[in-house]
């Protein structure tokens, strides 16, 4: 294993435990306006996004889940970055994600939970627990 590859592992065990001990977001929206949800039958994951929407635009959201951990965190990671760089650049966010988990962006990024979501792909099998977020809370 390479230095970056064995980097990225510690980045993803560090991220993925403790988004999951203490996920960001987490849940019911009190004002939410819509609710979401997915589920992976393969697995059992369930998911629930809150969401605010004013104006047909997106201001705000939460979530909750009966989950496992890479779950769990990839959900916490996907509403923290949408946080951090604006609901109104939740397109990109929701593109540059899946990027990562898709592989088609590698390394370590400045979005150092995005890079941690990347090393999921080192299991392929946990690859879809970490989708469901994402695949549940598409940009309209």
């Amino acid at each position: 294993m390479n230095d970056e590859n064995a980097h990225l592992t510690e980045l993803y065990q560090a991220t993925i435990l403790e988004h999951n001990k203490n996920p960001r977001h987490y849940g019911i929206l009190p004002d939410h306006t819509e609710v979401v949800e997915g589920f992976n039958p393969l697995c059992g994951d369930k998911i629930t996004f809150y969401l605010k929407r004013t104006d047909g635009k997106l201001k705000g959201a939460s979530f909750e889940c009966a989950a496992c951990a890479i779950c769990k965190a990839s959900a916490s990671i996907l509403l923290d970055e949408a946080f951090n760089k604006g609901f109104q650049n939740y397109k990109a966010t929701h593109a540059r994600g899946l990027a990562f988990l898709e592989g088609a962006e590698a390394g370590v990024s400045p979005e150092l939970a995005l890079s941690a979501l990347g090393a999921v792909r080192a299991f392929p099998a946990r690859v879809n627990c970490a989708r469901l977020a994402w695949d549940t809370l598409k940009p309209n």
